[in-house]
């Protein structure tokens, strides 16, 4: 075992060098915020706003002891099916248990998980090609510039700017990096990745053990991300029929194997599926396109992509490992499959989302290309010349990590307002930890706060997000307009309101579904019968709302000021608990 250590003894020690990369901004950018007005938070509505919103509450639940997700927003709902994956909250939440704190199990998330991710495609790299060199450098590039694959040609200037990455990596300071995201793709992707790394080793060893390993990481993609296991599969699906056209007889049966026991492993997943079906509203809530259309006009570039792509590798390639070939070809033709899955099944949930699993797929490709063109040319050369490779190797190396280092660094002072906590809304999050009980519940119209009372308080909240909730319309409805009449809100203001938060309260409902919608300019609009309907509605029961909901605490600032009024003037019997720095929390007394 250690000798295995030692023979990749380089990338452990570069994944260090990725993962502190990765890290350096969480001690970089409290240096540049005023102490005195702000607090760092590696987690805002400003830096990560679908982490705010969603992915960083649920890990934070998870945190607590909730650790099978379901309804972390409402009092009124314990337990229940997931909406989203299992997997995900769980390492991040258990992350946070271990250190202490969500903030630093995000903290040292960002270290961990672009370590392994390195190490997962190193070996991947390693597994395909037999060369330590070459796929250190790979998953250096990959860690840092993962869409340079779907850059080829760049012949658009976003194409252009994202391939000039690989070349000017200093110059990449506008965004985080790609693998700092979660839950997709910093908790997601280690796992597509080990899920190939272990297929192709199970299909160049063919032993019960690495069947086996295959299998169970193929399982594991279905408590992570829908996108990686569907395109897995799908991939795999096509890599068996081609094997079965070649006559590799073996290869189908140990797919089939793989197959079998990642289904088998799954059985957690649709278990939760079958009673999330229970919840028609929340699966509406969910979006996605309906349509039996081929796609074609929007996406006819990948496609285009995808067939030189293969044409180039089944040229260069012939002589190689088939199966090898095999394996990238079918992750590439996959994208055909995912992106028109509609044409069997009717619906396709967000499509735009499919050209992500082909980040890694697609950079395989090129770089194999590239090993190629290396051997027809650099080879046959002289030792010298092939010395003075593995030089510019290995400066072209200290040279991407320091310019990708000097480009985190610049993203962090930059960006650094971005990450801040101010003082006075620290101080409203540590008096309801210390002051509430825990799971007592907050009311605010405010969707940003309500997020950051789940993600830095142990409360609970009145109003969910549409998303991540088992309320049903009609409730969401009756809570939104309890808040409105505790408020004051005018019918008119009302109507502004809801039109104002379509996304918060209903998610992808009323958004396009029609046929490739989503490449297209979307938009979520409530339709203008609707609005009327239930205006009309709040509009009856103005004076007195039905307090069906438990709710214990009334939030207010200078926002909730400019949409209504103050909860007082209009419920005289509450009582007023806090108020500092134009914040104040009222206590509903029952």
């Amino acid at each position: 075992m250690f000798q295995k250590f030692k023979k990749h003894h380089l990338a452990l020690f570069l994944s260090l060098f990725v993962g502190l990369i990765y890290a350096c901004h969480h001690f970089i950018i409290p240096n540049f915020l005023d102490a005195k007005t702000a607090v760092y938070y590696p987690i805002t509505t400003q830096s990560y706003p679908d982490e705010a919103l969603l992915y960083a509450p649920r890990a934070h639940a998870a945190m607590q002891g909730r650790w099978f997700g379901g309804d972390i927003a409402l009092a009124e709902y314990q337990g229940g099916p997931s909406v989203l994956p299992m997997l995900n909250p769980l390492l991040l939440g258990g992350l946070g248990r271990l250190s202490g704190s969500m903030k630093a199990g995000i903290i040292a998330s960002d270290f961990i998980f672009p370590m392994l991710i390195f190490l997962a495609v190193y070996f991947l790299a390693y597994e395909l090609s037999g060369r330590k060199k070459w796929s250190l450098v790979f998953a250096t590039i990959f860690l840092f510039v993962p869409k340079f694959g779907i850059a080829i040609p760049p012949v658009t200037f976003l194409n252009l700017k994202e391939f000039g990455k690989l070349f000017f990596p200093f110059l990449n300071m506008q965004e985080p990096f790609y693998f700092s995201q979660f839950e997709e793709p910093k908790l997601t992707f280690l796992f597509f990745a080990m899920a190939l790394f272990f297929f192709v080793r199970a299909m160049k060893r063919n032993s019960a053990g690495t069947i086996l390993l295959a299998g169970v990481s193929l399982g594991a993609l279905f408590y992570t991300y829908l996108y990686d296991w569907v395109t897995l599969i799908s991939a795999m699906g096509l890599f068996s029929f081609w094997s079965l056209y070649k006559k590799d007889f073996t290869a189908a049966k140990q797919t089939a194997a793989i197959a079998a026991v990642g289904v088998l492993c799954s059985v957690g997943y649709w278990y939760n599926f079958w009673h999330l079906l229970e919840y028609p509203d929340v699966l509406a809530r969910a979006g996605g396109e309906f349509s039996h259309a081929l796609r074609f006009a929007s996406v006819w570039k990948s496609y285009l992509r995808v067939f030189v792509f293969v044409f180039v590798l089944i040229a260069f390639w012939h002589n190689h490992d088939k199966r090898h070939l095999r394996i990238i070809g079918a992750l590439l033709f996959a994208y055909f499959a995912v992106v028109n899955v509609q044409i069997i099944t009717g619906f396709n949930p967000q499509p735009d989302h499919w050209y992500r699993v082909q980040f890694l797929p697609l950079a395989l490709a090129a770089w194999l290309i590239f090993l190629r063109l290396y051997d027809l040319f650099a080879v046959p050369a002289t030792e010298k010349i092939r010395m003075r490779g593995n030089t510019i190797a290995a400066f072209f190396l200290l040279y991407f990590l320091a310019g990708t280092f000097y480009a985190g660094a610049m993203y962090s002072v930059t960006h650094s307002g971005d990450y801040a906590v101010l003082r006075r809304d620290d101080a409203v999050f540590a008096w309801l930890r210390e002051h509430t009980e825990k799971g007592s519940v907050v009311g605010t119209l405010s969707g940003s706060r309500n997020n950051e009372i789940l993600l830095h308080t142990e409360n609970k909240i009145f109003l969910p997000f549409g998303f991540a909730t088992q309320a049903s319309d009609r409730e969401i409805w009756e809570r939104t307009m309890t808040l409105a009449r505790l408020y004051g809100f005018t019918p008119e203001e009302f109507s502004a309101y809801i039109q104002g938060s379509v996304y918060y309260l209903f998610a992808e409902k009323y958004g396009d579904h029609s046929f490739d919608a989503n490449f297209k300019h979307y938009e979520r609009k409530l339709p203008d019968d609707i609005l009327r309907e239930k205006v009309k509605e709040y509009s009856a029961y103005v004076e007195k709302p039905a307090m069906r909901y438990r709710l214990d605490y009334l939030h207010i600032d200078e926002k909730e000021l400019g949409l209504g009024k103050d909860p007082a003037l209009v419920t005289p019997s509450l009582e007023k608990v806090f108020d500092k720095e134009g914040i104040r929390i009222y206590s509903v007394l029952k």
